[in-house]
């Protein structure tokens, strides 16, 4: 699993003038399709999320372009939440010593498995295959009509005069 920290990349703040038009060209580089317009006005209302999930190398690498242009940002690392621990005691347990069989009072439940969602893709794939498989053979028995007619006849009076 990767193991990079990630997080959210917040524009605090961006001062007015000469330094907006330099944050608006670093961030013309960086976003697709986005105009110039739109930019300075989602600067002009700060704070304003650049990015929801971002490595903190490239974060950082941002921030300091940021200051250097006189704006400043934030990175926030996102927090994976520890699962809770429940407090486990030991039980001793009493030695078995016959020597019949195992005692089966006590026997463990099979673990409980879940199935995974099914998302569907693969039910409409095949369906979609299914699809185009009939299309083709259709197709192909129009194209092979003229011939298959006329064996289809032919093996229908070979049939008639069997019976």
């Amino acid at each position: 699993m990767d193991k990079t920290q990630r997080g959210k990349l917040i524009l605090k703040t961006v001062p007015a003038g000469e330094v907006e038009k330099k944050v608006v060209m670093l961030l013309l580089k960086f976003s697709k399709g986005a105009s110039a317009d739109t930019l300075t006005e989602k600067i002009r209302n700060t704070p304003y999320e650049l990015s929801n999930d971002i490595e903190a190398q490239k974060a950082v690498m941002f921030i300091e372009a940021f200051q250097k242009c006189g704006a400043t940002a934030v990175f926030i690392p996102h927090v994976t939440a520890k699962p809770t621990v429940e407090k486990f005691t030991p039980v001793k347990k009493q030695p078995d010593f016959s020597f019949g069989s195992p005692s089966t009072d006590k026997a463990a439940p099979p673990p409980i498995r879940v199935k995974p969602e099914k998302n569907g893709v693969r039910r409409l794939t095949m369906t979609l295959v299914i699809i185009l498989l009939l299309l083709s053979f259709g197709y192909l028995t129009w194209q092979l009509w003229p011939i298959l007619g006329v064996k289809i006849q032919e093996l229908v009076a070979h049939l008639k005069q069997l019976f």
